[in-house]
């Protein structure tokens, strides 16, 4: 599996060369599933949930991936144009939960605030906080928000 953006104000340079299958917007694939830590279980890639900013003429992108052993991380990459990618690797994980996935970042004062998803075990998750100077090394900073209790609407996924 790879990585698609739609065509818009994000990547105007780009000459798609693929449509969605509803034939509604052009596609661009930025990157494909080929690290062992994206990989996933039945061994073709698996990336996804993409947050990207421009900063001083460079893409960066931050994406999950879940890795040959099943679990997701959080990987990060560089791009001048958009279109092609430089996979920088690995930038949060937990060896200890299942899932580390759907950053969502923020640029503010300086520093990196990265929001991000976190299920220990099965599908139960939070949102976890993590800050950094230069948006590769993160520091977490604890649970943002929490699942509800069982049977709440907000009981399962946040």
């Amino acid at each position: 599996m790879c990585l698609l953006l739609a065509v818009s104000g994000l990547l105007p340079a780009i000459n798609a060369a693929a449509e969605d299958p509803r034939g509604k917007r052009a596609l661009a694939v930025v990157v494909r599933g080929t690290e062992e830590s994206e990989l996933a279980p039945h061994g073709k890639g698996n990336v996804y949930a993409p947050d990207i900013l421009i900063e001083n003429g460079t893409y960066r992108m931050w994406y999950g991936g879940q890795g040959e052993d099943g679990h997701d991380r959080i990987h990060y990459a560089e791009s001048r144009d958009g279109l092609r990618w430089e996979k920088k690797g690995v930038v949060l994980e937990d060896k200890t939960a299942n899932h580390v996935n759907d950053p969502s970042v923020v640029h503010a004062r300086n520093r990196y605030f990265m929001y991000y998803t976190v299920a220990g075990t099965g599908v139960v998750d939070r949102i976890d906080v993590a800050v950094s100077k230069n948006g590769i090394d993160w520091r977490r900073q604890g649970t943002a928000l929490r699942a509800g209790k069982p049977g709440a609407w907000e009981g399962l996924l946040v």
